[in-house]
């Protein structure tokens, strides 16, 4: 009950000091005057009154008689109507004869002289006395005076409690503003100097001061600003009116209590508050009690430091630590991950590499066989750093994506071609289906669009033991924005529902068993949704545990105004019309395209291409010259190699755009690292062709940019192209450039001449000890090598490259005695 009717007291309306005061003063002097009337000490004005009236009329009654007794009749008419004129509350006087009751009445306009008929008296106000004669009576004098109630001012004015009304309404607000002057002089807080209250009011902590009655006597301007009001209206309210909240202790046992009753300081408690804005504040409060002269508490001074933010950043912090140990814990599974994936191959390449070394192989056949499998590990790394990358890319948003003209159906064969011989590795199939009409071209990033078929579907074929992989393709036309779907369904291990909501996190797989039976990261997922988000879809996952999974790719096609669609007929035939390269005839307009290349095998190759497609040729061999070039004559295509002397290609293809040259520049280099390409084209060159070149692929992308025309089939051929592909005896190599066209012969022997003398160059540069000089010449192979079909070499002279940079002269020379 008693904690109820605090509550209640503290939801009431608050009032200053000054008006308590002013209100029981007031009410003081109010309360004397009523006193004052009752014991008589006030002389009421009603009996005031009606006792002159009465000594008036005893006053005229005995001069009256007076005059009778002399028999002067006349005079007393005369003396009667003089006292009716000269008093204003007087109405009439009657004079009432008794021997027969004649009556006459006198007023102050007129004298009536009637029987008393028409009159009508108040008794309250009519005041009767005798006239004498001698020593018998003779009549009456009746006194009429006026009625004094009137209106309800008058009313007012004669009571007693008007007089009480008026000055309690006078005393209260004169008494208001006194007190507000005098308590200013005579606050508490004001015998605190000016200074040092600018001081406390400067302190950004909240302070106030309070009484042993729990009433304010002091308070800061930081404490008046959190409760929305002036420090002086704060006075005289009690402590226990404000919104605080209470969590650990029960409001009876408040610390400014507990160190008044115990005159002990009260440190670090945790109090709540709800400040002006009702928004929830929390404080630090620290409680000193102030003794008085008595050496017992008079008061205590109550210190608030705000800390809101700092619980706040309290909790911000704690979920930013929560969330550091998943990222810790997914960084240590990622280790976990990366280190098996790198350990596995490493292993390998340091065993093989180990046994070659020490010479355990019996014959050529084995030796090559370990190199193969030194080289498929060390491309496995190359492979898992360029997923390191992409993720880095993606998630940094530097990734950029292109929207040109793709032939989606062929990417997908093509990802279907190069992935089919892991998949019968595997004992499984892989094939490619079409559900429906579809469009000619969309509006995407090819090769961003291949890199993800070629994770899904490589990832289908990792996880599928029987059974095989099925590439679907649809096109969806209902849909808001028309779609282009690419379904990845394998017979494999399948996913639970839990696992399916993490699958596309990065270095996230089904578990860790899955992780040690088929290997990766589970970079690969959280790539491809990534890019094709970028693209503008999605890929998105249905599985059964144990039955399979369904990655679907969901593409925008773009503008569908241009778009033809073809069916799946139409589209098998398309696809194996570009697979047979050697039917592919071409006409080319008149053209000249200059030639760049430090590498001659390069050159010579690029020339006879270019001069059996009709195309006129100029070479050159470093980025001087083909800016010398260009200022002489008009060409209409650079195919330049990036890595060269005296100028490179990136510094020559930064002057062609700064000289206002806008024809096409593209870059030949055997660099295939992925990102590579943006800096090629960031740099000025306009498109990109890896080495070793493939010669359809360099035709195609010639018949786009110089206006050339397929011909059909029958016509006369332009050139013939075939697969660069060398073909390996038990201890020789050989190049089927020549095989596939005798002109190409002469530069293949070229190159072969020309080896032999570069790895005496590069011999001599590893016991000079001159890696730079040996690193151009492994670039040179790398280059040279594919281009005139000796494709072998690509991995070797790559990693000897690769071991020039870091200057590692054990592992150069083991990779030139590869080479050789």
């Amino acid at each position: 009950m008693i904690e109820t009717l605090k509550r209640l007291y503290r939801r009431l309306p608050s009032f200053s000091a000054r008006f308590h005061i002013a209100f029981g003063l007031s009410s003081l002097v109010t309360t004397v005057i009523l006193v004052a009337l009752i014991t008589g000490f006030i002389p009421d004005k009603d009996t005031t009154q009606h006792d002159g009236r009465l000594a008036l009329t005893e006053g005229v009654a005995a001069t009256s008689s007076a005059l009778l007794g002399q028999g002067n009749q006349a005079a007393v008419r005369t003396a009667l109507q003089f006292i009716v004129g000269r008093n204003e509350d007087l109405r009439y006087i009657q004079l009432e004869r008794a021997a027969d009751s004649y009556r006459v009445v006198f007023s102050d306009t007129e004298q009536v002289d009637a029987q008393s008929t028409a009159l009508v008296f108040n008794q309250e106000t009519r005041i009767t006395v005798p006239l004498l004669r001698g020593q018998r009576t003779w009549g009456q004098l009746h006194f009429q005076f006026d009625d004094n109630s009137g209106s309800w001012l008058d009313r007012l004015r004669n009571s007693p409690f008007g007089l009480m009304g008026l000055v309690s309404l006078l005393c209260f607000p004169l008494f208001y503003f006194y007190l507000g002057k005098m308590l200013k002089e005579l606050n508490p807080s004001q015998a605190v100097p000016g200074r040092v209250r600018s001081a406390l009011d400067t302190i950004a902590e909240s302070l106030l001061v309070i009484d042993r009655k729990g009433d304010v006597v002091l308070a800061n301007a930081a404490f008046a600003e959190l409760n929305g009001a002036h420090a002086e209206t704060l006075l005289g309210m009690s402590v226990e009116k404000f919104d605080w909240i209470f969590e650990d202790q029960e409001q009876h046992n408040t610390p400014w209590q507990h160190a008044l009753d115990s005159g002990e300081p009260v440190r670090h408690e945790m109090l709540g508050f709800i400040d002006a804005e009702k928004q929830k504040r929390k404080f630090i409060v620290n409680c000193s009690p102030v003794m008085g002269g008595n050496g017992k508490p008079g008061g205590v001074l109550i210190s608030m430091d705000d800390v809101t933010l700092l619980e706040e950043k309290e909790v911000l912090l704690r979920h930013s630590m929560e969330e550091a140990e998943a990222a810790n814990h997914a960084k240590s599974a990622f280790l976990s991950n990366m280190s098996h994936e790198i350990r596995t191959p490493m292993t390998a390449i340091l065993g093989f590499t180990e046994v070659l070394k020490r010479g355990y192989t019996e014959s050529e056949q084995d030796r090559l066989r370990h190199l193969d499998t030194i080289a498929n590990s060390g491309q496995h790394l190359l492979e898992l750093i360029n997923d390191v990358l992409d993720l880095s890319k993606v998630e940094s948003g530097a990734m950029e994506v292109e929207e040109i003209p793709t032939d989606a159906p062929a990417i997908v064969a093509e990802v279907i071609k190069v992935l089919r011989v892991k998949a019968e590795e595997n004992g499984i199939y892989l094939k490619m289906e079409l559900s429906s009409n579809l469009p000619d071209s969309i509006k995407s990033d090819p090769s961003r669009l291949r890199q993800v078929v070629t994770n899904l579907v490589g990832n289908a074929i990792k996880f599928t033991e029987e059974g095989g992989v099925t590439v679907d393709m649809r096109y969806d036309e209902s849909a808001e924005v028309p779609l282009l779907h690419i379904d990845v369904q394998d017979t494999g291990i399948g996913m639970s529902e839990a696992h399916q909501a993490t699958i596309f996190d990065a270095f996230t797989q089904a578990d860790a068993s899955i992780t040690r039976r088929f290997g990766g990261t589970g970079l690969g997922l959280s790539i491809s949704r990534s890019l094709a988000v970028a693209m503008g879809g999605n890929v998105t996952v249905d599985s059964t545990e144990g039955k399979g999974s369904c990655f679907q790719i969901s593409l925008p096609v773009g503008d569908t105004a241009t778009t033809t669609l073809l069916t799946p007929t139409q589209i098998l035939d398309r696809l194996e019309i570009v697979e047979i390269g050697e039917h592919t005839h071409w006409s080319f307009p008149e053209s000249r395209v200059l030639i760049v290349d430090d590498g001659a095998e390069n050159r010579e190759l690029l020339s006879l291409v270019l001069s059996d497609l009709g195309i006129q040729i100029k070479l050159g061999c470093n980025g001087q010259e083909a800016i010398d070039a260009l200022e002489e004559e008009q060409f209409d295509l650079v195919l330049m190699d990036v890595q060269m002397p005296v100028m490179d290609g990136y510094e020559a293809a930064g002057q062609i755009r700064e000289r206002g040259w806008t024809l096409p520049v593209v870059a030949l280099t055997a660099n295939a690292m992925k990102g590579f390409e943006e800096k090629v084209l960031a740099s000025g060159y306009s498109h990109y062709m890896p080495k070793p070149i493939d010669l359809d692929r360099l035709t195609q992308l010639l018949a786009e940019l110089l206006g050339g025309e397929q011909l059909a089939a029958g016509e006369s051929p332009a050139v013939s192209t075939p697969a660069l592909q060398a073909v390996t005896t038990e201890d020789k190599i050989y190049s089927p450039l020549a095989a596939g066209n005798q002109k190409f012969q002469k530069i293949v022997e070229q190159f072969v001449d020309r080896l032999e003398h570069r790895l005496t160059e590069m011999e001599q540069a590893l016991a000079d000890r001159d890696f730079h000089a040996l690193g151009e010449l492994a670039h040179w192979l790398k280059g040279s090598g594919g281009t005139v079909g000796f494709t072998q070499f690509f991995e070797p002279s790559q990693e000897l490259e690769l071991a020039c940079k870091v200057g590692d002269a054990e592992l150069s020379g083991q990779l030139i005695h590869t080479i050789r």
